[in-house]
């Protein structure tokens, strides 16, 4: 896999970056936001998405950007130019998007977040940035016309699905009906701790019991090609 990913102290500096955006918006204070969002919302959910799904978490900046690069990096062996167009599917409060526009920006990045409170954050975060290759969508990712405003023509995908309720519901199967009729083939998926279809996608890579989460937790990531069908 690619090792592109920048220095400790470009990261550390990023992190400062992205720390004054949000002021004293910890990741705890975030986390409390999340889970009143979350109580809000709990009798609105359309049946396709599980209140357990909802579970705040932020993966951890320095390695999000390794895997899009990994990711970025198959792509690029079906395109005739570099991946442009990156999406992070459960955006939340918005830090992994503004990262990696701030580091690179000459990608386009989009975050899409079902909760209207983080969505809102990531929305005043980005009007601080000064940033004009990010923006933010508010919506369910199983809902057609959100799903192809925020993921149509996207290179890479990312899906922090670690929290994706895997009891009594085929998640393979609900996340790649969701993904699959709006990207195009070669479009690379990166999930955490949960499969796609292989009808849909291709296993092109795998890492098992990375570091991930800025909770510590170890995740699993894989990485997937849209199949041409």
């Amino acid at each position: 896999m690619a090792e592109l990913c920048e220095s400790q102290g470009d990261v550390e500096d990023l992190e400062s970056w992205l720390d004054g955006l949000y002021g004293a918006q910890t990741a705890d204070w975030r986390n409390l936001i999340a889970l009143s969002s979350k109580g809000a919302l709990a009798e609105q959910l359309p049946p396709t998405v599980s209140e357990s799904e909802l579970i705040y978490g932020e993966f951890r900046l320095r390695d999000f950007l390794r895997a899009i690069d990994d990711a970025c990096a198959l792509r690029l062996g079906r395109l005739s130019a570099p991946a442009r167009a990156i999406v992070d599917v459960g955006s939340g409060a918005g830090r992994l998007v503004l990262g990696l526009a701030r580091q690179r920006p000459e990608y386009k990045v989009v975050g899409l977040e079902i909760q209207e409170p983080l969505h809102d954050l990531a929305t005043a975060a980005l009007a601080a940035s000064g940033l004009d290759n990010a923006r933010f969508v508010a919506g369910n990712l199983h809902d057609g016309p959100t799903a192809r405003a925020a993921l149509g023509g996207a290179d890479v995908v990312f899906v922090y699905s670690t929290a994706m309720d895997a009891e009594g519901d085929d998640v393979a199967s609900r996340l790649s009906g969701a993904l699959a009729p709006v990207l195009l083939a070669g479009a690379v998926v990166v999930t955490t701790d949960r499969r796609l279809c292989e009808v849909d996608f291709e296993l092109a890579e795998s890492e098992h019991g990375l570091p991930g989460s800025i909770s510590g937790a170890t995740v699993d990531l894989y990485f997937w090609r849209r199949r041409s069908n």
